[in-house]
């Protein structure tokens, strides 16, 4: 369909090169603007149509070496098909020592409710300190932050609740929630 499309695009306009109107004239313009002071990005024009695999080995490259070789295969071969219009990548590795230590005899088997209602149990930290690393409480779940040691860098975990329907809780948890 896409291809389709910017075929008679382009037609209309070689139809439009001489002012002439012999059919319909679409104008418009599609780009990209990216602050690279604030993200570092690139911005990249690339035929999926024809070079995919191309375009899969280039991205996982640039992903391979912006983290040393840490993430090698970012996206999977054969995820880009010829009606690919855009690819955002984001690809982040982090690995850090947590502020405080967790005690491995802390560990503890709980139960895990897996999206098709399976109950598995499953190795969770535990500690003393829960309610230091409680960051917000909101319906249906809850947030934790976790501090990296000698850094103002934290994780964050979406904790939900046992009865929480998980796709109708990620639906909920958008942008301007977040942000509040």
């Amino acid at each position: 369909m896409s291809l389709q499309f910017t075929s008679m695009v382009s037609n209309l306009k070689d139809n439009n090169k001489n002012n002439r109107i012999t059919s319909p004239s679409i104008l418009f313009a599609n780009s990209v603007w990216i602050d690279r002071s604030s993200y570092n990005a690139k911005a990249k024009e690339v035929d999926f149509a024809t070079k995919a695999d191309q375009v899969i080995d280039e991205v996982n490259s640039c992903v391979k070496n912006e983290t040393k070789g840490l993430i090698k295969n970012f996206l999977p071969p054969g995820c880009l098909y010829g009606d690919t219009a855009l690819l955002f990548a984001n690809a982040l590795y982090c690995k850090g020592q947590w502020d405080q230590k967790f005690d491995k005899t802390r560990t503890r088997n709980i139960n895990f409710h897996l999206l098709d209602g399976e109950i598995v149990q499953v190795p969770f930290m535990t500690s003393k300190r829960g309610s230091r690393h409680l960051y917000e409480l909101f319906g249906g779940y809850k947030i934790l932050s976790i501090p990296y040691q000698g850094s103002n860098f934290s994780m964050y975990f979406f904790l939900p609740n046992e009865t929480v329907d998980l796709p109708k809780l990620v639906k909920k948890l958008k942008y301007p929630t977040l942000d509040s």
